[in-house]
């Protein structure tokens, strides 16, 4: 199969410099990792970067499917830029189609959506691009302050007070020209859910881990100002979560909800806090990393899928009989 992989390009790949409403991050390291599990599994594969010159490429090429690595350039809801010209270029593509990348990357209404599935969320309201939050109507200190459409934790801040809430979100309008998401801070473990579909639609959740992050007294403390793209402060170490079935099972049938609920398809990530007993929901990847060290590949690891066959399971969900629909 002639499978095309396709990552971010950089601000030379458009005509006119505009806005990125979330960090720029070309994915190539991801895009290498799946490329060579490709050809390990026999495919003829070739790496291409979006941007204006992608269609003539794609024309070219002629690929079979399309493996989207990309976030977007620039502009509004970049997430939703590549698979939208793909949709509009006729071509098959791994990934979630372009409605449901765009909800999945907006924070807000990712929760909103998931919240009316049933799958609880921490209280949130917006702060429009430009406006001023008010005091009133907050959900309470300690407050998360995040770009609605961030990545990577990079610009998340914890606000103890109105004070710090005010600089963090005329900061983030300053970085991002965007919306701003003000979010309930729920003290517990946070935990990811990766997500796979099958070649026939079915929906399967791999095992959750745990995940532990560098440089912090508490270790369960996933939310920080991350300067993008290095950091001394970066993830550590995520292992299997230590949870009891009726805990994975609930957990398990919350990122369904999730999935479904944004409309994802063929793969994602989940993320949750956990306190004891309860859940809540904090956000959707659905383009999650998939190198060979990532967390997607490490739950898959847990249930005997090693990276080549992790891909060619993606893979299959995108071009087996239900693939695309």
């Amino acid at each position: 199969m002639k499978v095309a992989v396709v990552h971010t390009g950089d601000a030379s790949a458009v005509l006119r410099r505009t806005w990125n409403t979330r960090e720029w991050e070309a994915y190539r390291d991801n895009a290498a990792h799946i490329a060579s599990a490709l050809e390990v599994l026999g495919h003829d594969v070739i790496r291409l970067t979006d941007g204006r010159l992608l269609i003539d490429a794609l024309s070219k090429l002629q690929p079979n499917v399309v493996w989207i690595c990309s976030g977007g350039i620039q502009g509004h809801d970049p997430a939703t830029h590549l698979p939208a010209l793909l949709e509009m270029l006729g071509l098959d593509y791994v990934g979630s189609r372009p409605l449901a990348a765009g909800l999945a990357d907006n924070k807000a209404r990712a929760k909103a959506i998931v919240s009316a599935a049933g799958v609880r969320t921490p209280e949130f309201t917006v702060v429009s691009s430009g406006a001023a939050p008010a005091p009133a109507g907050l959900p309470g200190y300690p407050a998360m302050v995040k770009p609605v459409c961030g990545m990577c934790s990079c610009g998340v801040f914890r606000a103890a007070d109105f004070s710090e809430l005010e600089a963090a979100v005329g900061e983030l309008q300053r970085r991002y020209a965007a919306d701003v998401l003000i979010e309930q801070f729920v003290p517990g473990n946070d935990l990811t859910v990766s997500v796979l579909q099958d070649g026939s639609g079915s929906i399967r959740c791999l095992p959750p881990l745990q995940r532990f992050f560098a440089d912090r007294d508490d270790p369960a403390f996933a939310h920080f100002d991350l300067p993008h793209p290095s950091s001394r402060l970066r993830e550590g170490v995520a292992v299997a979560a230590e949870l009891g079935d009726s805990m994975v099972q609930a957990l398990s049938a919350m990122a369904k909800a999730a999935f479904a609920g944004l409309g994802l398809r063929h793969f994602a990530r989940l993320d949750f806090r956990v306190s004891g007993s309860d859940i809540w929901f904090l956000e959707a990847n659905h383009k999650p990393d998939l190198t060979r060290t990532s967390l997607f590949a490490t739950s898959a690891r847990l249930v005997g899928l090693n990276h080549p066959r992790l891909i060619a399971q993606i893979l299959e969900s995108a071009t087996g009989p239900n693939g695309d629909r």
